[in-house]
């Protein structure tokens, strides 16, 4: 696994399908030499056993042909039948030797070579005889005791040796046949048990990398998107381990480097809203402030207002003392014109009370109510005065 992650995606599924490719053209071989092997033996079997006996029942067929027409031919009295079964005895003859020239084509065993070499020998021994009988058959009735004593005798026995080997050739063709067929057997048995083998194993083995190949992808796959759902929650304490050079850890490595520019990022964003959230509590102060401010202002600005509206009443009241003072100064100058006059009544009443001095008590009281009087008035005129002022 460790191996597979510093391989790239591209490599890693090369090398799966490779692994994969090789293991089915290791199958399909072995599968084809078995074919083979399994065709081989077909072949042997229908081109060399199967041919053989059946080349050997030809030979054994025509030996009877050959040995009929002898044995026919020493029974005929008459030439023209001898002649009839010397020909038909010369075609099987011939016809048997090609047999015998084509099945030995087909030997293939030491085994089988041996039992030719023997039917060889045993059907020249009887081929020798069988002229024997045939000339024999033809010096008439003086040679027909001879050539049945023979025919019974010698040549039977030669002839039954011969087709003894003859079917000793088949059975061993025929026992050749069936370990072939055994054989092909076996190698059918054993192509479809070695092919089930491989393709179990091929099977197995395809599994096991493509799981290895989708786990080395799926899995950091999958750790990069619980790392970006984590990043998307706002969570950017993450510890991303990398420990590739594919794609996949190629990702993971952007991400941290993604992750640890975000809480950058964040730590700067964090550092300037407490600046800002500072400011704004110190401009909320100030607005506190202000606001206070401007309440004692409004406060002040009220005070003044209340303040101007006494001072427009005591403006007013001042104006109307002041038209009173001037009413009362207008009063008081009466009462100085009207005081004057009282004083040239005085210096007249004085000229009086010199010429009167029992007069001058009550002059003088006279006059003492009256400075009392002016004092008065002057005090009222001052204080009118003072208010208007």
């Amino acid at each position: 696994m460790k191996y597979l992650v510093n391989l790239r995606i591209g490599t890693r599924l090369r090398v799966g399908f490779g692994i994969t490719l090789l293991l089915l053209m290791v199958t399909g071989g072995l599968a084809m030499l078995q074919a083979s092997r399994i065709y081989g033996g077909t072949r042997e079997i229908a081109d060399n056993w199967l041919v053989s006996v059946q080349t050997l029942g030809e030979i054994r067929a025509l030996a009877n042909g050959v040995r009929r027409a002898t044995l026919r031919s020493v029974l005929e009295s008459e030439a023209s039948a001898k002649n009839s079964q010397r020909s038909q005895h010369d075609a099987a003859l011939a016809s048997m030797k090609a047999a015998m020239a084509s099945y030995e084509k087909l030997v293939s065993s030491p085994e089988e070579r041996q039992l030719f070499d023997s039917m060889g020998k045993a059907w020249s021994a009887f081929l020798a005889s069988d002229a024997k009988l045939l000339a024999l058959s033809e010096s008439g009735d003086a040679g027909f005791a001879a050539a049945r004593s023979l025919a019974t005798g010698e040549s039977a026995m030669l002839f039954a040796q011969a087709l003894d080997l003859v079917e000793q050739d088949v059975k061993l063709n025929r026992a050749g046949a069936g370990v072939a067929t055994a054989e092909a057997a076996t190698n059918y048995h054993s192509t479809l048990l070695l092919t089930g083998v491989l393709c179990g194993t091929a099977l197995l083995l395809s599994v096991a990398v493509a799981w290895l190949i989708t786990r080395s992808i799926v899995t950091p796959l999958g750790r990069a998107v619980g790392i970006a759902e984590t990043v998307a929650r706002g969570d950017l304490t993450s510890n991303i381990e990398v420990s590739g050079r594919d794609e996949t850890s190629q990702l993971l490595l952007a991400l941290r480097n993604m992750n640890a520019r975000l809480q950058d990022v964040v730590g700067r964003v964090r550092s300037s809203s407490e600046s800002i959230a500072s400011g704004s509590a110190q401009i909320a102060a100030g607005n506190t402030d202000l606001s206070q401010r401007t309440e004692e202002q409004a406060a002040s600005l009220e005070e003044t207002a209340a303040s101007m509206e006494q001072l427009t009443a005591t403006v007013k009241q001042n104006t109307e003392n002041a038209r009173q003072g001037n009413t009362l100064a207008g009063n008081a100058s009466e009462v100085a014109v009207r005081g004057g006059q009282v004083v040239a009544k005085v210096v007249d009443t004085m000229h009086d009370i010199s010429h009167s001095s029992a007069k001058v008590a009550e002059i003088i009281a006279v006059i003492e109510g009256i400075a009392f009087q002016t004092n008065i008035l002057a005090l009222n005129a001052a204080v009118e005065a003072a208010r208007a002022g």
